[in-house]
């Protein structure tokens, strides 16, 4: 995996040198003032993570309710664990993985700290230069973490208030959804660069990823320790992917049959969303909006992620619940 590492990262700041000029260069960061912790993001994953931990512990659930955010944070430390936190020469964490995990995880914090005043003791570091032109929060983005997070403080303050779990997975959902859309769009000049060669299979993985993100959210799948730890661990691949991963019987693969077959579903449901102009997407979006669908549409999403159906199973079980 590090030679791999050498490979992406002389290619990513050769690209982004050729396309922006020498301007694209490390952050000059001055010293904190005192009494303020600085964090640095835009290198580190660890400094993500504790901005990920100090809004949890400032903004709690009631006691007894399953935090929905904790699955960002496993997903983050999956990208670590699996080799996807890479870096340009740099230094800086200023590659697709990680440019889109920043809309997930250091979005949220920066919002709260700049429209709430929240957090004055902490300094983030951020991109500057051209790069930080991809890194500006829509005000899209400002309502969807606000009308999450004043969710979540009116029911932790008062959980007889009406605001159920439910609400809860939907508003983040909300945020999650549009964050995500927003980081794969102004960072798809990067995707070429999770090609090696002419192996496009982590590519692939990422773009199909996409697509299932919008198909969790209709359905509100769970995103609690729980569910997304189990997923992580059996179904997402634990190393980089390569176009021999998708084939279930190959011997060049170091992905385990389940993880396999759970590329094979992914990059099949993107083929076909994309070529029909996503009609799974669509028919989900309409039956969610019935009453009494939802929870039958997320025990068959489930159904089709633990067994891997390809997108003419979906499609046909999903006209079942029409």
């Amino acid at each position: 995996m590090s030679r791999l590492k050498y490979i992406l990262l002389g290619f990513t700041a050769l690209v982004g040198l050729a396309a922006n000029g020498p301007q694209g260069c490390d952050p000059k960061l001055e010293p904190p003032p005192l009494n303020k912790t600085l964090l640095n993001p835009t290198k580190s994953y660890e400094d993500r993570l504790r901005l990920f931990h100090l809004l949890k512990s400032a903004h709690p659930y009631p006691p007894g309710w399953t935090d929905h955010r904790d699955g960002i944070g496993l997903q983050s430390h999956w990208q670590v664990d699996s080799g996807r936190d890479l870096k340009q020469a740099d230094g800086q964490l200023f590659t697709w993985w990680p440019n889109v995990n920043w809309t997930l995880v250091v979005w949220p914090f920066l919002v709260l700290q700049t429209y709430r005043g929240e957090f004055p003791n902490i300094q983030v570091s951020q991109f500057d230069g051209w790069k930080k032109n991809r890194f500006w929060i829509p005000f899209s983005i400002v309502q969807a973490v606000l009308a999450y997070y004043d969710a979540l403080d009116k029911v932790t303050k008062n959980p007889q208030i009406g605001i159920t779990p439910s609400d809860l997975q939907r508003l983040l959902w909300d945020f999650h959804h549009k964050a995500v859309v927003l980081g794969m769009e102004r960072n798809k000049d990067l995707l070429p660069t999770l090609e090696i060669g002419s192996d496009r299979g982590e590519r692939k993985f990422a773009e199909s990823w996409g697509t299932m993100v919008g198909i969790l959210k209709v359905v509100r799948f769970p995103t609690g320790p729980d569910a997304v730890g189990l997923f992580n661990f059996q179904a997402l691949p634990s190393s980089w992917v390569w176009e021999s991963d998708y084939s279930l019987w190959s011997s060049s693969s170091n992905l385990s049959y389940k993880q396999r077959v759970t590329l094979k579903m992914l990059w099949a449901i993107h083929k076909f969303e994309q070529k029909w102009g996503q009609p799974i997407l669509k028919l989900l979006t309409y039956l969610s909006s019935l009453p009494g669908k939802i929870s039958k549409l997320l025990d068959l999403i489930r159904q089709a992620v633990n067994e891997g159906w390809g997108p003419y199973s979906l499609w046909k079980s999903l006209w079942g619940l029409a």
